[in-house]
């Protein structure tokens, strides 16, 4: 909702794409909220709304479903491109759980900017936090929603969270960024 709201304050002109996958019992709730609250404000409002079954990794299937819907909604309208609200948190909980299992990806982290089916991503909340982008909502009379899910240590992304990013101070944000970028450095030279 955030990412929404400071689109519309810069006057950039955006449709929005929620996805309700019915797996939480919020989920009719937020999806009513984005739909008024787009309407409040003359935006395109597009939605999946049908039942979402996951036949191995949830999150992965999840987000390959949801970017899936993206890549179709540009190709249908003509958008310019898909932007995705993942921030600092997201992109440090990521690097983290990467080092975890030992792999070496293509780009540690998240990209800002990257191609997918064809589509442009972009991620232009990286440099803000959870934290910052909920206190921007609150500012702005924006209602938002935290995912009850979030709280359980079941999920690795979770338990990451909770136990190293959330206890981070700026500094160690800035380190754990820079570290970021000097792998990305040696793996793209």
């Amino acid at each position: 909702m955030a990412l929404l709201g400071m689109c519309i304050s810069a006057g950039i002109h955006v449709a929005a794409a929620h996805v309700n996958y019915h797996h939480r019992p919020q989920a009719e709730q937020e999806e009513a909220w984005v739909r008024e609250y787009c309407a409040e404000h003359g935006i395109v409002c597009h939605v999946r709304n049908e039942a979402f079954h996951s036949t191995g990794n949830f999150e992965a299937d999840a987000r390959k479903w949801r970017y899936e819907f993206f890549v179709s909604l540009v190709r249908e309208y003509g958008y310019a491109g898909v932007l995705v609200a993942h921030q600092e948190d997201d992109l440090i909980e990521t690097y983290l759980m990467q080092e975890e299992k030992g792999i070496i990806p293509a780009y540690y982290g998240l990209q800002e900017a990257m191609m997918y089916g064809g589509v442009q991503v972009r991620r232009p909340l990286l440099d803000h936090t959870k934290q910052g982008l909920q206190d921007y909502c609150e500012r702005n009379g924006i209602r938002y929603w935290l995912d009850e899910t979030n709280a359980s240590d079941l999920y690795t992304r979770n338990r990451i969270r909770h136990e190293t990013v959330e206890p981070m101070d700026a500094f160690m944000r800035r380190m754990i960024r820079r570290e970021i970028d000097e792998k990305n450095a040696r793996l793209h030279e």
